[in-house]
């Protein structure tokens, strides 16, 4: 993971999604279901040093350590 990019790519998603919203006045264009969990896991990897299995592997979404983490 690219602890540098990763911060700004979270922090870009958001200004589409306010410019979006700005453009279209009264729409909702928030990141939501998939990405949204995807994000939560990527943000635990990030802060947490988690190491994720494919995403919907069966059980656990990752690992720290020898640690599995649900």
């Amino acid at each position: 993971m690219d602890l540098v990019r990763f911060p700004k790519l979270l922090q870009d998603i958001y200004a589409v999604v306010d410019e979006l919203e700005r453009m279209f006045p009264g729409r909702h264009f928030t990141p939501d279901g998939h990405m949204v969990g995807s994000i939560g896991e990527a943000i635990a990897a990030y802060y947490y040093g988690l190491t994720l299995f494919t995403a919907s592997a069966r059980g656990h979404d990752g690992i720290i350590g020898e640690r599995r983490v649900a």
